[in-house]
């Protein structure tokens, strides 16, 4: 009877493991990864989304690029604060709509979302990298991914500004 009860229980253990697995796998499918979010970010600049491209992008590049905006119009003379040029970025105002376009001119989207191959590159606990290789290129764009508010989010910025030599 010992030998029954304990097959019973190693059954019942087993048989809710198995039962189990699909509400996990459900969860885990429901879980955002890095290379999602950089691919909605292409996909949102696409469709010039520009309001959902900032909230894409990590805290470190949203200062980067107002800062660059800032410097950019004080030399043309016209003031600005970076809590006006931030609050334009997240309302998809003139400013950012202007920088955005600008932006679109230098850079194609569909480059990155159908002519090139993504993939998984490093997964930490709060960065990854996406490995994006455009067809003709010799070398991969290694996209760096960070985990804020409880998303990924790109840095652009981190990614492709490179630091400036004084």
């Amino acid at each position: 009877m010992t030998k029954i009860k304990t097959a019973a229980i190693c059954m019942a253990f087993v048989l809710a493991f198995v039962f189990s697995l699909p509400l996990y796998a459900a969860d885990l499918s429901f879980d955002e990864s890095p290379l999602v979010s950089a691919k909605s970010f292409f996909q949102d600049l696409e469709s010039r989304n520009f309001q959902t491209v900032w909230a894409d992008l990590t805290m470190k590049s949203k200062e980067t690029i107002v800062k660059d905006v800032i410097k950019e119009t004080r030399r043309s003379g016209a003031p600005s604060s970076s809590e006006r040029i931030m609050n334009d970025f997240k309302v998809g105002g003139p400013a950012a709509v202007a920088y955005w376009k600008a932006f679109l001119d230098n850079f194609d989207p569909d480059k990155a979302l159908r002519k090139s191959s993504w993939k998984m590159g490093k997964v930490g606990k709060n960065e990854a990298q996406v490995i994006i290789k455009y067809r003709r290129a010799e070398d991969p764009a290694v996209l760096r991914m960070f985990r804020e508010d409880g998303g990924w989010k790109l840095g652009l910025t981190e990614t492709f500004w490179t630091r400036k030599i004084f």
